[in-house]
């Protein structure tokens, strides 16, 4: 079907640029983000009845589309290792080419360094949300401060290691410490 004749695939193209942007930042990376916007426009296709209409097709859409970011975000999360691998743990596979594997190395040691710049402030927030998994909630009780103090240091914190791991990342928001 072309999306002439479908107001949900029509609607969904119109889109697409601001679904990508949103799935990008609830992912991470542009890979996984594309692969997000694909499910919930499948899962959305699924969905659709065409005797029952939706009231606001953006908002249906963009929900879709966060729970099925949130997934992919939480599938990666389990794919890795519950905290950083050491080097030792970080063997790559034997069918990686040469290449690939440098590049992994250095990724991981631009990461690490990243991590270890942070404010003491943001960095604990980030392993306690990282690496223990734990609710904001839970981080800005065990830390002493208001809830949103810590959800504000943990965007800032991703937003410095974004922009140390890749300096062409959006660095909007990136305040101070």
């Amino acid at each position: 079907m072309s999306t002439d004749e479908d107001p949900l695939a029509a609607r969904f193209e119109a889109l697409r640029e601001r679904l990508l942007g949103t799935a990008w930042f609830v992912v991470g990376n542009r890979d996984d983000a594309r692969e997000a916007v694909q499910e919930a426009f499948l899962r959305c296709w699924k969905a659709r009845d065409p005797s029952r209409a939706v009231r606001d097709l953006d908002a249906w859409i963009f929900s879709v589309l966060l729970n099925v970011a949130r997934d992919t975000r939480r599938r990666r999360a389990v794919r890795r290792s519950a905290s950083l691998p050491t080097e030792d743990e970080m063997r790559p596979e034997v069918s990686h080419e040469p290449s690939r594997r440098a590049e992994a190395r250095e990724d991981l040691t631009r990461v690490r360094a990243a991590i270890r710049e942070l404010p003491d402030e943001q960095r604990e927030v980030f392993l306690l949300r990282q690496n223990g998994d734990l609710p904001y909630e839970r981080i800005a009780s065990m830390l002493g401060i208001p809830e949103n103090t810590a959800k504000t240091r943990m965007r800032r914190a991703l937003l410095r290691l974004r922009a140390a791991i890749d300096p062409s990342a959006p660095t909007t928001g990136a305040a101070g410490a």
